[in-house]
């Protein structure tokens, strides 16, 4: 089976945090048998690195193509037409040139011209939502709103990293019978450790992993754990990963509520690191109320932390409450601090969950099941389409 990816999020080199879980699941299909190509596209930025081609397997990535996008969303119709004319011809040819059978676009955005040449040359093409990425300003007009409904539409599949993006996307499309769900998976980076107990004695240690912005739910921590303070449970640390602009208000929002002495902001930080921060911590806290999946749950559930999740959000669909994690209700401070009061309190019950978690996350959300649902979700479209129905 040849298959072709466009993708505008793409690592530089592997082991880059942007765009490494797609190169991960490139890498889980060709060890799973199939002849995948990799097209990258980039909008032009001065001064942006390009691919290092000589790090990733020979062959594997076609190219890259770049592109003149207009910033903050100014003129999406120029900027769209830009990149049709500037990703078209170099497609279609890589697409006749490698006798591609299908093409799977990452996000959105780039399903437009993977569809043109898809009809061109008679092949299937799918398309992988990761997020709700287009902000309501942004798919707000009704032009925008038609253009994403035809687009979505004339794709064979929409693929959904997660559960909770369906009532959104299928209001925007009109229908969901073509979509699927196929999570994504996860691989840590860096040694992980043993599995080890946690809340053994001293302070409580909590961390998240996640870039600072709307809708991480960092603030609704703070305000829980400062909520403990103020009611005698202090025996608590945690530990914020990431950057992002919310940054400077949650800093602010620490000292207002008296927390200096027990949050430490790590800044950004490689993904290669992460695993040896969360060895360190008992309790992976992250009350997104916007998560299509959250691989970063995983990571803290494989090595070997009890994570908290939201309910109704993309951790729900592998964070069973009680069991193998806890989930919260959403942008809830009250409910966020009893759960964490409870952990806190509960040694025996957090071990159990968190050994179960760890379990869920090795076994269950690896790159090889991810790759697995994808062939056979191929393989379901390029044999409706018809293997010989491709022109080149």
């Amino acid at each position: 089976m040849r298959v072709l990816c466009l993708t505008p999020w793409f690592p530089d080199r592997p082991g880059e945090r942007e765009g490494n879980y797609i190169f991960d699941s490139v890498m889980a299909l060709s060890a799973a048998g199939i002849n995948v190509k990799v097209l990258v596209t980039k909008a032009w930025r001065p001064g942006r690195s390009d691919l290092d081609l000589s790090v990733f397997p020979h062959g594997m990535i076609l190219g890259l193509i770049r592109h003149i996008s207009i910033p903050r969303n100014y003129l999406r119709g120029l900027s769209k037409w830009l990149y049709f004319i500037a990703c078209y011809r170099k497609l279609l040819c890589h697409a006749k040139k490698h006798q591609i059978e299908l093409i799977h676009a990452h996000t959105e955005g780039v399903a437009e011209v993977a569809v043109a040449v898809g009809e061109a040359l008679n092949i299937p093409v799918v398309v992988t939502i990761h997020g709700i990425n287009m902000s309501h300003r942004y798919i707000g007009a009704d032009k925008q709103r038609a253009y994403f409904r035809k687009v979505l539409n004339a794709c064979d599949r929409v693929i959904i990293v997660g559960e909770p993006l369906r009532a959104f996307f299928k209001e925007l499309v009109g229908c969901d019978d073509h979509f699927r769900v196929v999570h994504n998976g996860f691989r840590l980076t860096g040694e992980v450790p043993e599995r080890k107990n946690i809340l053994t004695g001293g302070n409580v240690h909590h961390i998240s992993v996640s870039n600072l912005h709307e809708g991480k739910g960092i603030d609704i921590t703070l305000r829980a754990l400062a909520q403990l303070n103020s009611e005698g449970t202090t025996g608590w640390i945690y530990t914020i990963v990431g950057d992002g602009a919310e940054r400077p208000m949650l800093e602010k929002l620490v000292t207002e509520l008296g927390l200096d002495n027990k949050v430490k902001f790590t800044g950004a930080v490689a993904h290669d690191r992460v695993s040896g921060l969360l060895a360190q911590a008992d309790i992976f806290v992250l009350p997104s109320y916007r998560e299509a999946f959250g691989i970063a749950y995983l990571e803290a559930m494989a090595c070997g932390l009890v994570a908290v999740g939201v309910e109704g959000q993309g951790a729900a669909e592998f964070i069973r409450h009680g069991v193998n994690g806890l989930l919260v209700k959403p942008k809830n401070i009250t409910d966020l601090a009893e759960k964490l009061r409870y952990l806190q309190e509960n040694s025996v019950q957090a071990n159990a969950m968190a050994a179960a978690g760890a379990e869920t996350a090795r076994f269950d959300f690896n790159w090889e099941h991810h790759a697995c649902a994808l062939v056979s979700l191929y393989s379901e479209v390029i044999s409706e389409k018809g293997a010989n129905s491709c022109r080149y």
